[in-house]
């Protein structure tokens, strides 16, 4: 007899089953033996660093001028465009003239009646003294004849009355002269006065510079007590690049404060178009009080700007010397590991082993940072593949074209003298707590790695 089909293959798979060893009898494969893991490490080197700090400033002209008419009158001439340059004492409006050379023509007109005033009065002085004169020989060849009755008193009392009436015609006379005289001064004031208000018909820049937009057009009425200047004219060569910088750069500031050579480099911000554009500027200006708020003072440096690169109101930045780190400890910024709060790097110890190492981390410019703490000169730092490290474990120690992590050949390294420091927070003290950028052999600039075990 012949068992059904679905009793065969159940009877089967019992089978198999039975066949078949328990699960926890069965052994997990073996796994390979690691071996040490493929790290690229350089040597720490040591250097004279100098620490530059650098501030964001503004550029300002050294004397704008604000033109605002000193007469009132209808404009009737513009000799410049809106931007132009103009040099010192070039005629930019002129102001109808008609009115005030009327006024001068008036104020000389009324010096010469003055002065023929005086000439008048100067011969009726002339005329009163030979009446004084007269009057006086008179009442005195009279006087003695009282004595023998030759002359009545009463003619002597006459006599006298018109020498003293004669006397008074002479002070009134000489008075009219001084009169006639201050008429003549008024005159010449009068002209004086005159002649400046013509002469401000013609406004003149006071210095060499560029204009701005003029706010009055031929034809306006301008008027002295106007809201806003006509034009201003700001001088572009030199500039001042005003900044504020800490209280606690103060020394290095004053030490270079009235010397002759530059001291500070001014240079358009990082990503502005053109920032190749470079000067060097020397102080001219501290202020003398510190904000207590913010413990900044205002500093002026003054900068050469003959080809008119910049404007006043440019944003720049003014990097100057702050001190100089003698045989500072510099690692390439790819060696660094960013973690939480610190940042680490990893040493190859003697061993052929791995350790992990907190560090403080100093100014640093392009590819290498300063060491402050941590870490001394000669000792090597793992620069690629610190991604397969953890503390103890051994490495072998490859050079840059045959590291596998990567493909490609570890950068050259090339130490710098000069290192930047951006305002107070990349000093050494505080350089660990900023990010920090690094550039890979592909040219990329990526973030360090938040920890050990991040991309290197």
């Amino acid at each position: 007899m012949k068992c059904p089909a679905p009793l065969l293959r159940t009877a089967a798979a019992a089978a198999l089953l039975l066949a078949m060893p328990p699960a926890c009898d069965r052994k997990p494969p073996s796994k390979p033996p690691e071996g040490p893991a493929t790290v690229v490490a350089v040597a720490a080197t040591t250097a004279d660093v100098a620490v530059r700090r650098t501030y964001p400033g503004t550029t300002l002209s050294t004397s704008p001028v604000s033109i605002v008419p000193r007469v009132e009158g209808w404009l009737v001439e513009r000799n410049f465009a809106d931007g132009d340059l103009v040099e010192a004492g070039q005629v930019l409006y002129r102001i109808d003239p008609a009115p005030f050379q009327a006024s001068l023509d008036a104020a000389e007109a009324r010096l010469d009646t003055s002065r023929a005033d005086v000439a008048v009065a100067r011969s009726e002085v002339g005329v009163a003294e030979a009446r004084l004169d007269n009057a006086r020989q008179e009442y005195e060849r009279n006087r003695p004849l009282l004595e023998s009755d030759a002359v009545s008193e009463e003619k002597l009392e006459r006599l006298e009355a018109e020498y003293r009436a004669a006397q008074a015609q002479v002070e009134a006379a000489k008075a009219q002269i001084g009169s006639a005289e201050a008429a003549v001064e008024a005159a010449k004031a009068d002209i004086e006065i005159a002649k400046l208000d013509l002469s401000y018909c013609t406004i003149r820049s006071p210095v060499a510079g560029r204009t701005s937009a003029t706010s009055q057009y031929v034809g306006d009425l301008v008027r002295t007590m106007a809201p806003e200047p006509l034009v201003t004219v700001k001088p572009n060569d030199p500039l001042w690049v005003a900044f504020a910088a800490v209280s606690s750069d103060l020394p290095a500031l004053r030490s270079q404060l009235g010397r002759n050579e530059p001291g500070v480099e001014i240079s358009l911000p990082e990503g502005d178009t053109g920032n190749a554009w470079t000067r060097t500027g020397r102080i001219v200006f501290i202020d003398n009080t510190v904000e207590p708020g913010t413990a900044m003072v205002d500093v002026r440096v003054e900068i050469s700007n003959r080809d008119g690169h910049l404007l006043p109101g440019t944003y720049v930045d003014a990097a100057f010397q702050q001190t100089m780190l003698e045989d500072a400890v510099l690692v390439p910024l790819e060696a660094v590991v960013r973690q939480a709060a610190s940042s680490v790097v990893w040493v190859v110890e003697d061993d052929s082993t791995a350790k992990m190492r907190t560090v403080q981390l100093g100014p640093h410019r392009d590819k290498d940072v300063v060491v402050t703490t941590g870490l001394s000169a000669g000792e090597r730092v793992v620069v690629q593949g610190q991604a397969k490290l953890r503390d103890g474990v051994r490495i072998e120690v490859l050079e840059p074209g045959r590291f596998s992590g990567s493909g490609a050949a570890a950068p050259s390294r090339k130490v710098d003298s000069k290192v930047d420091s951006k305002d107070a927070s990349e000093t050494s003290s505080s350089g660990a707590d900023e990010p920090t950028k690094r550039t890979t052999a592909a040219g990329h600039r990526d973030a360090l790695s938040e920890g050990p075990g991040g991309t290197a």
